[in-house]
C-alpha cells in the first residue's frame, strides 16, 4: 500500500504463515516506573505447576520483588502490526527508500492487574506443596523441595511467599534437603520448649530480645532440629528486636491459641471443650498475656480461625482454604504422630527412615 505523491510511506505486510509471533504487554504506570529504574530490577513470570508439571494458564502472573500482577487476556477489534523498515532503506540512486514492512500482527492485549499483597495469598499453594513435619520427626506423602524452588513454583511474589512462609512456621533443613510445615502438636512442643528456656534464664519475652536471648530461647536439647524452634519463634514473636503494640502482642497469642487449636483436633479432628481450651491456653503463656487468653483474641488471626460447636460448647481448629477450596486435612500428619520411634535418635535419622516413597 502506497500514497500518491511521494509524501507517505509504503507499508507492506508479510503473508500469515512468514510472520512472526509477538504478544503486546500493557504495562501499569507504576510497574513502568519500577522498570525504568536503574539498576532495572528483576521481573518473573510464574503460573502455578499443575498435575505432571503442567503450568495452568489462567494463574499466569508477572513478579517484582514484593508485587504480584495477574495477566489478563484482552481481545480488540482492531488490528495491531508490528512493522520494520522494509530491505536496507536505500535505493538505487542512494536515496532513502521510505517503506514499512508488517512482520507481525496481533488481536488481542496481555492486560497487567496488581493483586493486593496480603499474608494469606500463598498460605494454600505451600499446604498443598509441602509435608508436614510431626513431632516425632516423620513426614509422609510429599516430594521435598528447596525453598527457592518452592517459591517459584508458587504464583506470588517473593516477599509474599516469604509472608506465608513465616506465618505458617515453615522451615528448611538442608539433610535432607528441602522444606517443611509443622503439626499443631510440633508447634506447641517447640513454644513450650522456647517458654522454658526463657523462663530458667530469667529472659522476658514479652518484651524487645537482644541477639543473645533470642538464641538462649532457641537453645535446647530437644530431639528435633533447631530450625523448627527458630521457625516457631520468628512465627509467633515476629521482629524480636521490637517493642510489640497491642495488635501485634494480640496476634502473637492468637498464634499460640490457634497451635493448642490445631494440635487438640488432630488424630481425630473433633472439637474439645472451650473451657478446657482457654485454660490450657493460658498456660502456654507467658504470665503477662494469660488474662489475653479469649475467644476475642482469636479472631485477631490473618490465616486460620475456629469453629463452635454444641451450643458454643465445644471448639474446633478451622484452617484456611487450601487450593482447590476446601480446608486443609491434618489426618496425614496425625498418621506420622502416632507412631512409635522406640529408641531415642537423632532427628535426621529419624527422616531419613520414616521417608516413605509417593
Amino acid at each position: 500500500m502506497s500514497i500518491p505523491g511521494g509524501t507517505g510511506i509504503e507499508i507492506s505486510v508479510l503473508k500469515e504463515d512468514k510472520q512472526e509471533h509477538f504478544q503486546l504487554l500493557e504495562l501499569p504506570a507504576e510497574l513502568l516506573e519500577i522498570i525504568a529504574c536503574k539498576p532495572s530490577p528483576v521481573l518473573q513470570f510464574k503460573s502455578q505447576e499443575g498435575p505432571a508439571g503442567r503450568p495452568f494458564d489462567q494463574n499466569a502472573v508477572i513478579c517484582t520483588e514484593n508485587r504480584t500482577y495477574s495477566l489478563r487476556r484482552v481481545n480488540t477489534s482492531n488490528s495491531v502490526f508490528l512493522v520494520r523498515p522494509k530491505g536496507d532503506g536505500s535505493t538505487r540512486d542512494g536515496s532513502m527508500e521510505r517503506a514499512l514492512q508488517g512482520v507481525a500482527q496481533s488481536s488481542f492485549t496481555l492486560e497487567l492487574n496488581p493483586v493486593t499483597p496480603k499474608t494469606s495469598n500463598a498460605i494454600p499453594y505451600l499446604r498443598e506443596a509441602l509435608p508436614t513435619y510431626s513431632s516425632t520427626g516423620h513426614y509422609l506423602g510429599k516430594e521435598l523441595i528447596p525453598k527457592r524452588q518452592l517459591f517459584s513454583n508458587i504464583s506470588f511474589s517473593t516477599h509474599e511467599c516469604e509472608m506465608a512462609f513465616s506465618a505458617l512456621a515453615c522451615f528448611e533443613l538442608q539433610d535432607p534437603r528441602g522444606c517443611f510445615i509443622p503439626s499443631g502438636v510440633a508447634k506447641v512442643r517447640a513454644w513450650k520448649s522456647i517458654l522454658e528456656q526463657a523462663l530458667s534464664h530469667g529472659i522476658d519475652i514479652t518484651a524487645p530480645l537482644t541477639s543473645a536471648q533470642s538464641s538462649i530461647i532457641v537453645d535446647t536439647s530437644e530431639d528435633w532440629p533447631a530450625e523448627l524452634t527458630q521457625s516457631v519463634r520468628d512465627c509467633i514473636l515476629g521482629d524480636i528486636h521490637k517493642e510489640r503494640d497491642s495488635l501485634h502482642t494480640q496476634l502473637a497469642i492468637s498464634k499460640i491459641g490457634l497451635n493448642l487449636l490445631e494440635s487438640s483436633g488432630q488424630g481425630n479432628l473433633n472439637s474439645t471443650n472451650v473451657s478446657a481450651f482457654l485454660s490450657a491456653w493460658a498456660d502456654q503463656l507467658p504470665e503477662k498475656w494469660r488474662a489475653e487468653a479469649s475467644l476475642e483474641t482469636l479472631k485477631k488471626s490473618e490465616i486460620d480461625g475456629y469453629v463452635l460447636e454444641n451450643g458454643g460448647q465445644d471448639i474446633k481448629f478451622a484452617a484456611s482454604m487450601s487450593v482447590h477450596g476446601s480446608t486443609t486435612s491434618e489426618a496425614s500428619p496425625v498418621r506420622a504422630e502416632s507412631k512409635s520411634l522406640g529408641a531415642k535418635r537423632k532427628w535426621h535419622e529419624k527422616f531419613r527412615s520414616s521417608k516413605k516413597p509417593a
